[in-house]
């Protein structure tokens, strides 16, 4: 599915029912990616111009399956992966080669799927995928592609390193400008209902688009800039399981048994989402959903003390940091508490 960006619609995806069902325990379910600058294609050995003389296959129109390799295979490349190889009817990756490391990770997807293979080297992974995800630590994001032969006429380089640049990763590639992308996602996208940011947009590469739209809602921004904030909620997961976990503390430190208290607070939280997912498809705002409380009320209270102590305003701190961190402005640090 492929939609146009909402940043109601984007908020509500990143945060609760597009990525809960990766963390709900069975014991609760009853509760329950600034114009990048072209680089000059490598010279290309006779092996790779050979290799150049196929079509495009990202490129062509009706999309058909691809290809795709995984260089780096952690947590998040795994979800993909599942999400590729499970997709249904028909899945629009027709084999997948990965990254031995983790081998936890390559193990399973190797033992599960008969179309999953890992490579012995990132040139193999390369060579045997038209879409290859880049998932690797930001440090190693230049040595990596440096040291990788790309054909301009075939691949298509995915790039999941949030501090990479567009400008960095076509320059380290070698690839033209229409061939690099960065999305972002979270593990929601292993059950197909995650939300995934691509920029560029797609655009020709009609096969790409149907690819990552098995994963979920695919969301195409038209900058690297607006990329850059979109994919700032994406890193409040930690901290929103963190605000599970002293929930469910507080609950537990009250007397309540530790499963009681983890199914009541998963319970209560996805159903806040899904009651404000309904409302918001239906035209209501985040504001109008704050003035359903009572006035008096418990909930009006609670969100009045919030906010006098400064705890909203505390995420906006944190998103800021985030964003600076991503444009390469600071390490990502706050060294003094936001402004109340």
């Amino acid at each position: 599915m492929k939609i146009s960006a909402s940043v109601a619609a984007i908020s509500l995806q990143f945060f609760a029912f597009r990525f809960l069902p990766c963390i709900l325990p069975s014991s609760a379910s009853a509760f329950l990616a600034d114009d990048p600058t072209f680089a000059r294609p490598r010279a290309q050995s006779s092996r790779m111009a050979s290799l150049a003389a196929t079509a495009d296959p990202v490129s062509q129109s009706p999309p058909r399956p691809v290809s795709v390799g995984f260089l780096g295979f952690g947590t998040i490349a795994y979800a993909i992966c599942q999400g590729f190889l499970t997709a249904s009817p028909a899945p629009q990756a027709s084999a997948a080669t990965v990254s031995r490391r983790s081998e936890s990770n390559s193990g399973r997807i190797t033992t599960d799927f008969a179309q999953a293979s890992v490579g012995e080297t990132n040139q193999a992974i390369l060579d045997s995928s038209d879409v290859v995800f880049l998932c690797v630590l930001p440090q190693q994001t230049d040595e990596v592609l440096k040291a990788l032969e790309f054909d301009a006429g075939r691949h298509i380089l995915v790039s999941l390193v949030g501090t990479a640049t567009l400008t960095q990763l076509i320059a380290g590639s070698g690839l033209p400008a229409d061939k690099v992308f960065k999305l972002n996602c979270l593990p929601a996208v292993a059950k197909h209902n995650g939300t995934c940011l691509l920029t560029p947009p797609a655009g020709s590469h009609t096969s790409l688009a149907a690819l990552l739209g098995t994963l979920g809602t695919l969301v195409e921004c038209e900058s690297e800039s607006r990329f850059q904030a979109m994919m700032v909620p994406s890193a409040l997961m930690g901290p929103f399981y963190g605000i599970l976990k002293q929930n469910r503390d507080w609950l537990v430190q009250q007397g309540a048994p530790l499963d009681e208290a983890t199914a009541m607070v998963l319970g209560l939280y996805k159903n806040m989402i899904n009651d404000a997912d309904t409302k918001v498809k239906t035209g209501a705002s985040f504001e109008e959903l704050i003035e359903e409380q009572t006035p008096g009320g418990l909930n009006e209270q609670a969100l009045r003390n919030l906010e006098a102590q400064g705890g909203l305003g505390c995420y906006e701190g944190a998103m800021d940091a985030v964003l600076d961190r991503i444009r390469g402005k600071s390490d990502g640090s706050l060294r003094s508490p936001p402004n109340k």
